[in-house]
């Protein structure tokens, strides 16, 4: 029979061995092992790396865009909401446009959300005969009338409505602070009428939509009365204080209505600063907004500073679309760029996607054990010409990899500093064993755990590797200091706490302080360390060496949670088996004592001792 000690021990050892395999940050993410020895060629580790390409991982959020886009909202956490740049679209170009004013539409909606997408340009019309708001243009609603089985515009399906649903189901499931992170949508209002000798059935027109406050019904949206819209809060101040993620900004107003009687309370949606008829200066909800067609002209100068209270969003056309050079531009300038070019198939945007954040590197970090650093193209290839070459090249917006590219000429000035043998940690032959290290240690435990800065944005690789360093004072943030000998991650963080005054090593929080570092670069170095490494825990960047995950109990909880149901389940039956066998004996525990009784009758009758 089996005590209940050891029934429970069972138990115990069943739960912690699933226990022990739920405290890395991996959310989920289940990507094969690598192992450098195996893949002796470029080209497979090309096709390694693409396989974790936010294109080949459609319509599921990469793994490495997933950490990047964590890691550059915790850097971030502490400024201006304004500095926060990332991808956005035309809803109305990109998606209903070539894809359906339908459910299909709605949900490749969801799946830019789900990949990271953050800013939504909603085209809206009132339509001035029934004042209800429609999704769809009049153009469109006209072309559905004269089918006789309509499939887009249908309002009991497709409407204001359903768009909100879709926003909202996506916040409510990423409303944690994994996840959490500040979206737009931009609201373009205009007005059409169709005229009295047509008819438009009402399941094209009557919505049943009349006012424009059912936007404010989204979760966690911005409500101007909590927001100071004259000094624009932190994401770390609407994370603990508001939760406020979302921000519906009207940003052209083609209506008739003005300020007093536009069918929505102004303290329900923001209104841009650009719109003269729905604000005046005393309004509380007007944002300071800048919308225009993206030009190098309008790139922030290093020697003017950005203004951080202004939202800054850049568009394309048809005539001039974006390619990855305008695009990144764009980014790099503190502009949230938004494409208005459709593409043939809504997975093409991926590439530009590797581009959307000001901070990371393509494709960074990523979680192959190799030393990227030794082929500073590889990750250029991988994302425009592969991409390219895989037949892509339907893209609206093509790849300009001409000499004007950032990209090309970023990594040029690489090849002109290996070629000059400057940077002895670069080589031309790939290196998978982690790189030349000055400092000899050959424990490569931390392999793409700790960050460089390069010209194309943060890059992870091996903490053991030496670079030089940027240390910056902290009591006076305009003083720096570039170490001139190569160390490790570790010992170059104590050379700058070594420094006479208060010194740390450099970590760029925005795109202005990111863009100074890079040019702070001298020529003849490819990469310098920045305070920033997933050393204490996989997955999870944090600053210094002492700090820890945040989201360590977070994360465990959540993997625990899927890994400990199955041998909790196990448990449990175990449990409730050995208690029934407690009320259930066996029938020969129940006749023990007869058995006992003609056991001991039978032994009377046997002799004692050994027969002689």
């Amino acid at each position: 029979m089996i005590s209940v000690g050891k029934c429970i021990c069972f138990c115990i050892l069943i739960i912690q061995c699933a226990f022990t395999n739920a405290i890395e940050i991996n959310e989920g993410f289940s990507l094969p092992s690598f192992d450098p020895q195996m893949k002796d060629t470029k080209v497979q580790i090309m096709d390694e790396l693409y396989n974790n390409t936010q294109g080949e991982t459609w319509p599921n959020l990469s793994r490495s865009r997933a950490v990047a886009i964590r890691t550059q909202r915790d850097v971030s956490q502490n400024e201006s909401i304004g500095y926060g740049v990332g991808a956005g679209v035309s809803l109305r170009d990109v998606v209903f446009e070539p894809f359906g004013y339908n459910q299909t539409g709605l949900a490749n909606l969801r799946t830019l959300l789900n990949v990271g997408v953050k800013t939504l340009v909603l085209d809206l019309f009132y339509n001035e005969g029934n004042g209800k708001w429609l999704v769809c243009p009049k153009k469109k609603v006209l072309q559905q009338r004269d089918k006789n089985v309509p499939d887009e515009c249908l309002v009991n399906s497709f409407n204001l409505t359903s768009v909100v649903n879709t926003l909202s189901d996506y916040i409510l499931a990423t409303n944690n602070n994994l996840n959490f992170n500040t979206l737009f949508l931009l609201l373009r209002l205009n007005a059409i009428s169709f005229p009295t000798n047509v008819t438009v059935p009402a399941s094209l027109i009557n919505s049943g939509v009349q006012d424009l406050s059912i936007i404010a019904q989204i979760p966690n949206v911005a409500l101007p009365y909590l927001i100071d819209t004259t000094k624009l809060p932190s994401l770390e101040y609407l994370l603990s204080k508001t939760r406020s993620r979302l921000f519906p900004i009207i940003i052209e107003n083609k209506t008739p209505f003005n300020e007093t009687d536009l069918p929505v309370s102004d303290d329900q949606l923001f209104v841009s600063s650009t719109i003269e008829s729905l604000n005046s200066p005393d309004d509380t909800n007007v944002l300071d907004i800048s919308f225009t067609h993206f030009s190098r002209s309008n790139c922030t100068r290093l020697e003017d500073g950005p203004n951080p209270n202004l939202i800054s969003f850049s568009y394309d056309s048809s005539y001039l679309p974006f390619n990855l050079s305008t695009y990144r531009e764009s980014i790099i300038c503190g502009h949230n760029p938004i494409i208005s070019t459709p593409f043939k198939n809504l997975v093409d945007i991926s590439v530009f996607l590797e581009f959307s954040l000001w901070s990371w590197a393509p494709l960074q970090p990523t979680p192959i054990l190799f030393d990227e650093l030794s082929d500073p193209g590889l990750v250029y290839n991988i994302t425009v010409i592969r991409s390219w070459l895989d037949g892509n090249n339907n893209l609206s917006t093509t790849p300009d990899i001409g000499s004007e590219s950032p990209f090309v000429s970023s990594w040029g000035d690489v090849n002109s500093a290996n070629s000059s043998g400057s940077d002895t940690s670069s080589n031309s032959n790939l290196n998978v064993n982690g790189g030349n290290d000055d400092d000899n240690n050959s424990d490569n435990s931390y392999i793409n755990r700790c960050a460089v800065l390069s010209r194309v944005g943060w890059v992870a690789t091996s903490c053991e590797r030496s670079f030089r360093t940027i240390c910056q004072n902290t009591r006076n943030l305009s003083d720096y200091w570039i170490s001139q000998e190569k160390k490790s991650y570790v010992r170059s963080i104590k050379t700058c706490e070594q420094l006479d005054g208060d010194y740390t090593m450099v970590l760029p929080k925005t795109y202005f302080e990111q863009s100074h570092l890079i040019e702070m670069m001298p020529k003849d170095q490819l990469f310098l360390w920045i305070n920033l490494n997933s050393m204490s825990t996989e997955n999870c960047w944090v600053v210094g060496l002492t700090a820890t995950c945040p989201y360590q109990e977070v994360v465990s909880r959540h993997i625990f949670a899927q890994m400990i149901s199955p041998s909790a389940a196990m448990a449990w039956m175990l449990i409730t088996i050995f208690i029934l066998f407690q009320f259930r004996r066996l029938p020969v525990h129940k006749n023990r004592k007869h058995w006992k009784k003609l056991l001991n009758e039978k032994l009377k009758g046997d002799l004692d001792g050994v027969p002689s």
